[in-house]
């Protein structure tokens, strides 16, 4: 079957850059390695991640850009649903 890969929606960079981090560390793993980020432009450490941070202003950039984006990914999870903002309306 198809290899895993997880994109895990997050409001803020803060959130997605520092959920990536902490993870990392308690897998005992580099930033970029298995966990990963991108927050939009080309602030991004996710080369060979399973399990991928974004904002969710980089997820619908991406999608406007690329449509089959979500191609990439086995699962996606949307994290923070509950806190209202522009993009996830």
């Amino acid at each position: 079957g198809r290899d895993c890969r997880i994109v895990v929606t997050q409001p803020r960079r803060l959130a997605a850059k520092g959920l990536a981090k902490r993870v990392a560390d308690q897998t005992g793993t580099q930033v970029g390695d298995v966990i990963g980020y991108r927050v939009g432009g080309n602030d991004r450490k996710d080369r060979h991640a399973v399990v991928v941070y974004v904002t969710v202003g980089h997820m619908l950039e991406a999608l406007v850009h690329n449509p089959r984006h979500l191609d990439s990914f086995s699962h996606i999870v949307l994290d923070e649903v509950h806190e209202r903002f522009v993009e996830a309306d």
